[in-house]
C-alpha cells in the first residue's frame, strides 16, 4: 500500500468516524436539552457531508479544503475535553478530526504531485 492510498484511507476514516460518533453522541448518548435533536445533528454532522463525494472520488482539491473543515471539529473536540461529562468523547472527536486533517492534507499533497508528474510526462510525449 502506497502512502497516497494510506493518506486517503486515513481521511475517510476521520470523515466517517466523525459522522458516526457525532450522530451517536447527539442523538442518543447526550441529546441536547434546549434544542431539537434534528437541528443539532444538522449543524454538527451536516457539514461533513459536503466533502464526502469529492473525498470518495479522490479529488485532491476537495481533500485540501476539507482540512479547514476538520479544524472546526478539532476545536469542538478540545472543548469537549474541557467539559467534565464529555471528556472521552472529546478525545475521540479530536483524534478523528486529526485523522481527517492529516489524511486530507497528505492526500492532497501526494495526489497533486502524482497528477502533475503524469501531466508533465504526457506533455513531453506530445513534443
Amino acid at each position: 500500500m502506497d502512502r497516497r492510498t494510506l493518506a486517503w484511507g486515513l481521511a475517510l476514516l476521520g470523515l466517517f468516524g466523525l459522522i458516526v460518533s457525532l450522530t451517536v453522541w447527539h442523538a442518543w448518548i447526550s441529546p441536547p436539552q434546549k434544542l431539537p435533536r434534528t437541528l443539532m445533528l444538522l449543524v454538527t454532522v451536516g457539514p461533513l457531508f459536503l466533502p464526502m463525494r469529492g473525498l470518495l472520488h479522490g479529488r485532491p482539491r476537495t481533500a485540501a479544503w476539507s482540512t479547514f473543515l476538520a479544524l472546526f471539529y478539532f476545536i469542538a473536540g478540545i472543548d469537549h475535553i474541557a467539559t467534565e461529562g464529555a471528556r472521552a468523547f472529546g478525545w475521540l472527536e479530536t483524534g478523528l478530526a486529526l485523522c481527517l486533517f492529516l489524511g486530507s492534507m497528505f492526500y492532497a499533497r501526494l495526489e497533486g504531485r502524482r497528477r502533475r508528474r503524469i501531466l508533465e510526462q504526457h506533455t513531453e510525449k506530445r513534443e
